[in-house]
Formats: structure tokens, sequence, C-alpha cells
């Protein structure tokens, strides 16, 4: 199975030691053990204190992955010091079906009450965040229908441009007697006033618009 590698230093001093080698080693003996193929390897010398999204080799890492999903650390401290870091982490890496495996064993299904407390709260702002959402866009929708009594649904025939002058006409000719088999006649024969489909126009299309406008 393809995997990419990824490691991290703190600093210019472990970066300049043992910090990448021993990684390295350390990751390439896992996968020799696993029957894992590194195809990639990604590094960064930045703090666990930064956010994981402004690493570069992070950042480059997941642009460059498709049909690998698994990211090998030695680590995961090398991902991220703090556990609340590396549940966001792991919450982000699950939407892209991605999973990262440790040459220590300190994997992610880890259910010790620390990482079990702090799924429990990011479970509850996502439930949160879901919830603000569905309220927000229910206040925006009850504004729209407020200010134009309309605002879920398909809108109706004359809304869309263009459509408005083709409706005139439709109500034009029906207060003039015409029949809904005539206007259909006089609408086909004028290409500019097409039917919302593309289709030709008939006494079943126009009778709705015509009841929907008091006609």
């Amino acid at each position: 199975m393809n995997a990419v590698a990824y490691m991290r230093v703190s600093g210019k001093g472990q970066e300049e030691g043992d910090g990448f080698a021993r990684q390295r080693k350390a990751i390439e003996s896992h996968a020799a053990a696993h029957n894992l193929t590194i195809t990639n390897w990604y590094q960064d010398t930045q703090t666990g204190k930064d956010e994981w999204q402004d690493r570069p080799g992070w950042v480059s890492m997941l642009a460059g992955m498709s049909s690998t999903r698994t990211i090998v650390v030695e680590k995961f401290d090398r991902v991220a010091r703090a556990v609340l870091v590396q549940e966001l982490i792991l919450a982000d890496l699950a939407k892209k079906d991605v999973r990262i495996v440790s040459t220590n064993g300190d994997d992610t299904d880890d259910q010790s009450p620390e990482r079990q407390l702090f799924r429990v709260i990011l479970a509850g702002f996502a439930q949160y965040e879901r919830q603000s959402i569905v309220l927000k866009l229910r206040g925006a929708r009850q504004r729209k229908k407020e200010q134009t009594g309309r605002c879920e649904g398909r809108k109706p025939f004359g809304f869309r441009p263009g459509e408005d002058r083709t409706l005139n006409s439709i109500q034009f000719l029906r207060q003039n007697g015409k029949t809904l088999a005539e206007i259909a006649e006089i609408l086909n024969a004028n290409d500019t006033m097409p039917s919302r489909t593309g289709k030709p126009w008939t006494a079943a299309t126009l009778s709705p618009i015509l009841k929907r406008e008091g006609n």
C-alpha cells in the first residue's frame, strides 16, 4: 500500500541535528515492517504551536495526495503537540478520507479519556455550527420572503431575465379574448418569446401561468 511521510522539527537546532534523520529512519523501518511504500516525503521546520494550515510542507502534502490516503509520521506530536490541535487535524483529514499512522503506535484510534473528551467537545462545536447555519439560512429566507413575497422553490415564469416581456404578451392576448391554444400558436410563431424549457408552447403550459397571474 502506498503512503506519504511527514516530518517536522521545531527549529534550526533540530533541523541541523538528527531530527529529520531520526524521523526518516523510524518511518522507513515502519514502512518496511508494514508493507508500505513511501511515495513522497514532506517536512516542515516550525513549532507545533503554529497553525498546521500555514505549514508549507503540510499544505504541499495534502495538495499532492490523490489516491494515497495514508500519512506516516514518527510520532503524533510531529503533527501537533496539543491533543486538541491533533483532534482538529484528524477531523480535517477525516473529511478528506485520509488517516495518519505513527511509527511508535500512538495512533489516532486512541481511546484515552483526554481524546474522548476533546472529541465530544469538537462534536458539540460542529453541531452548534450546523445549527447556526440552519438558523442563518432560515432568517435570510424569511427576510427575502418579507421583501419579495417569495424565497423558495422554482421561480414563476416572468421572474427570469427576458421572461417579463413574454408574460406581458400572454396576459395582453388573454385579456383580448384569445384562447390558450391561439396564444400558444402566436408565441410559437415568434422565436423571440420561447418557453422556459425551450419546448413549444401549449395550452397546458400557459394555463398555470395565467392562473398564477389571476387571468
